[in-house]
């Protein structure tokens, strides 16, 4: 029997720290670009001051204003500009989405020496897919249809560490095998990482609050314990309370919650683009996709419903050109694909449907590095 060779993670720490690098500036760039990083900076600039409520900054960012309070916070404390302090920001939360996405494949998969080898890979390359540029989406790379790493919002960047850090708190607190004193401590830090959520953007909770009420519910029925309900429920009590206020705050001083139902959402797709463009956007989940496992593994059934969700709010709500039903969906996305990489190495599903999962996935990293540099190159982003 051969010998596995042992697994050294000093080769994904080298991969990590050079990601950072790149990414580092690679930001420090692009931070000063048109659209969302010029208007959410914009807004930093101001906090604190009394131009606040001059600034032509949409009003409705101050409903979330977590990520700007941050920026100007490392601009004081650094004493640096807006734009350099957004960039650490931004690298920053990139590098720890990485390592929330690595730490849930682990406890997905086997302990094996390759299943930590692809753990490192998957969560490297899940913070760069975007869409299998192709004929299905008229060879885009995220313009209309957009994309699972929207570069170009900052707020969307920023959320996705602490929503991962708030799902993966739940799916530890559910695995329910601890002792209550350290199941109290999960069930507060999910509690305080969703809220934080919501702060930094909500449209996270939007896609994942459903997601995880449903599953919560299922496990009551199937338990026949009504007390889960009842503590999840306590859990996510601030968010639901800041997300009403969110909701008075930007009824009162915008237009932005005009919402309206529209097939296709603000692109106008046929129903022929919203198959292709969906069909390119998450292959990985729907080739590997295995009903089984929505029975017996609870993370991928959450990331399952996580996505039909997200994917209903993109392509039939939208309250006009801006896509706000998007960025949900955009994270719904990343989560699906690597949660079905995950499940997919333990279960006997067919290898030549594996490899051509593995295949796509490397096309669609691909194609998210040439539309960073392609960003980079030309500071735009509607490729």
């Amino acid at each position: 029997m051969k010998k596995e060779r042992k697994y050294d993670n000093k080769y994904f720490g080298m991969a990590f720290v050079l990601l950072s690098i790149c990414l580092a500036v690679f930001f420090s760039k692009i931070v000063v670009c048109e659209y969302d990083m010029v208007m959410h900076h914009a807004l930093a600039k101001v906090m604190f001051s009394k131009e606040l409520y001059e600034t032509e900054v949409p009003l409705q960012a101050l409903a979330y204003p977590l990520y700007h309070l941050c920026v100007k916070g490392i601009s004081m404390i650094f004493q640096i500009e807006v734009e350099p302090a957004a960039a650490v920001l931004l690298s920053f939360s990139v590098a720890v989405s990485i390592l929330i996405y690595r730490k849930m494949m682990l406890l997905l998969m086997r302990e094996t020496s390759v299943n930590k080898v692809f753990a490192d890979i998957v969560s490297i390359g899940a913070v760069l897919f975007v869409t299998a540029r192709s004929w299905l989406n008229g060879w885009r790379y995220y313009a209309l249809q957009c994309a699972a790493n929207p570069i170009h919002n900052p707020t969307t960047i920023f959320v996705r560490p602490f929503g991962m850090a708030g799902l993966l708190l739940f799916f530890l607190y559910i695995k329910n095998d601890r002792p209550k004193r350290e199941s109290l401590k999960l069930l507060i830090g999910f509690s305080f990482m969703t809220f934080l959520s919501a702060a930094a953007k909500p449209s996270f909770v939007f896609v994942f609050l459903p997601a995880m009420g449903m599953m919560v519910l299922l496990l009551m029925v199937r338990n026949k314990d009504l007390m889960i309900g009842i503590k999840m429920l306590l859990a996510v009590a601030p968010t639901l309370i800041l997300l009403v206020v969110q909701q008075l705050y930007v009824t009162t001083n915008t237009g932005m919650l005009n919402i309206k139902l529209q097939f296709g959402s603000f692109s106008n797709f046929s129903l022929l683009e919203v198959i292709g463009v969906s069909l390119a956007t998450f292959p990985v989940p729907v080739l590997l996709f295995r009903p089984q496992s929505l029975k017996n593994n609870f993370a991928y059934c959450l990331s399952m419903i996580a996505l039909l969700i997200g994917w209903l709010q993109m392509f039939f709500l939208t309250n006009g050109s801006s896509g706000d039903f998007s960025w949900g969906y955009d994270i719904a996305v990343q989560l699906a694909t690597v949660i079905s990489l995950a499940s997919a190495r333990d279960h006997d599903t067919n290898r030549m449907i594996k490899y051509a999962a593995y295949v796509i996935f490397a096309y669609q990293v691909l194609s998210g590095i040439l539309y960073m540099l392609l960003a980079y190159k030309t500071g735009g982003f509607w490729f």
